[in-house]
């Protein structure tokens, strides 16, 4: 049975309420006990690359890594410039 921990983290559950000071970039979360949501500190990952603690993270090459560090990123903005210089035909 999942219960339902209202505003509270399912893993460290500290609140998560307007004014807890952990409202911003929390998410709806749940695990096999509880519903509730997954503050920042509790989402945060660390890069395999930088080592950094991160939110915005992907995969690449089977690592955890963040936006900064993923060579996917880069190729994805080059290819945002090449379709964004391309003529605009009306």
């Amino acid at each position: 049975m999942i219960i339902d921990i209202g505003d509270k983290c399912v893993e460290c559950k500290n609140d998560t309420s307007p004014g807890s000071g952990r409202f911003v970039n929390r998410i709806p979360a749940g695990n096999d006990e509880f519903e509730g949501y997954l503050c920042t500190e509790c989402r945060l990952m660390t890069c395999e690359i930088c080592n950094e603690e991160v939110i915005d993270y992907g995969g690449y090459n089977g690592m955890i890594v963040c936006d900064d560090c993923n060579p996917e990123e880069d190729e994805d903005e080059e290819t945002e410039k090449k379709v964004d210089s391309s003529p605009q035909l009306f």
